[in-house]
């Protein structure tokens, strides 16, 4: 009696999705019917843990667009997003690149959903919730040893290899689930900011992008301010448009680059003679703007301007920035 008792236990393991108290001894003698009683049992499985995704998708959803007062109803509840409270976590907001003709989210929703979730510890506590907008997802940093920077390069990847062409904005990371609406705002306004910036492709981080929050502002509020700041840069734009001469992106990617000749070339792609030679057209539109580096922030400040009112979308994305991680 004991060898069927020996193959149920090892068959039982093999499946490794069963505990061995799901079984009784009885369970184990009666090898013959133990196919049928495994397929049961794992359908048990599979129906918990689709109403356990259910309850915390609408879980999620509560939580995510509550108001201030409801979120207080929402803790009451208890917290099944397993969020301890004062653990680290962001909201990320996956948005198209383009207001017209938007294209299915659901294309791009599973490879940035894998992407991220390779680099959090359990793939389980990932939790993502569809909108009409897009994808939103909630991360749990704990575990993550790079924090809000190793999820932001992992999303990066994602969307640039990924289609179709969409942006995605990152919160700062919350501690409580009441900020969750808060952080959903911010993701979401970074999602808005990197498309008018950099275009198709991008990820913006809300924290590095509070200033462009209120340089978009001051470009709704006051037209053509950009050309009172720099008013060379009229001209600038309409060489541009005229000639097809790319000084604009050149000038951009110039400052970028710290006024490194060999870097612009590099990032642009272009000879170093190319660059030298756009710089100096742009020179004799900008004058002191882009000869003296004590002018430079008034320059960018004027081109980031003009990007928020009127996108130009002149590359894939914002160059990675370096920092520390959020924990």
């Amino acid at each position: 009696m004991l060898r069927p008792l020996v193959a149920g236990e090892r068959l039982i393991g093999q499946l490794a999705v069963l505990a061995d108290t799901d079984f009784t001894p009885l369970d184990l003698l009666n090898v013959s019917h133990l196919a049928g009683l495994i397929s049961v049992k794992l359908a048990v499985q599979r129906e918990r843990q689709r109403a356990l995704q259910s309850s915390r998708g609408d879980f999620l959803r509560q939580v995510l667009l509550s108001s201030g007062e409801e979120a207080l109803d929402v803790r009451a509840r208890g917290n099944l997003l397993g969020l301890r409270e004062g653990e680290a976590y962001l909201v990320i907001a996956v948005r198209p690149a383009s207001a017209v003709d938007p294209p299915d989210l659901a294309q791009a929703r599973d490879p940035i959903v894998d992407a991220v979730g390779a680099v959090v510890p359990d793939p389980q506590a990932l939790f993502t919730l569809d909108t009409e907008s897009g994808p939103v997802m909630l991360v749990p940093l704990r575990g993550v040893a790079g924090g809000a920077f190793q999820v932001r390069d992992a999303l990066q990847r994602a969307i640039r290899s990924g289609a179709p062409a969409v942006v995605a904005g990152l919160s700062d990371a919350g501690r409580s689930l009441a900020e969750a609406p808060s952080r959903l705002g911010q993701a979401t306004r970074a999602a808005d900011l990197a498309r008018k910036l950099y275009g198709p492709g991008a990820v913006g981080v809300f924290g590095e992008l509070r200033a462009f929050d209120l340089l978009d502002e001051l470009a709704a509020s006051r037209p053509d301010v950009e050309f009172t700041i720099v008013p060379g840069l009229r001209a600038l734009f309409l060489a541009d448009q005229e000639h097809g001469l790319n000084l604009v992106e050149t000038v951009r990617t110039y400052l970028r680059s710290g006024g490194n000749l060999e870097r612009t070339a590099s990032r642009l792609f272009l000879h170093r003679n190319s660059v030298r030679y756009r710089i100096e057209r742009a020179r004799g539109f900008l004058g002191d703007h882009l000869s003296e580096p004590s002018q430079w922030m008034q320059l960018e400040m004027a081109l980031a301007i003009h990007s928020l009112r009127e996108p130009e979308h002149p590359q894939p994305g914002p160059p990675p920035s370096r920092g520390r991680a959020i924990r």
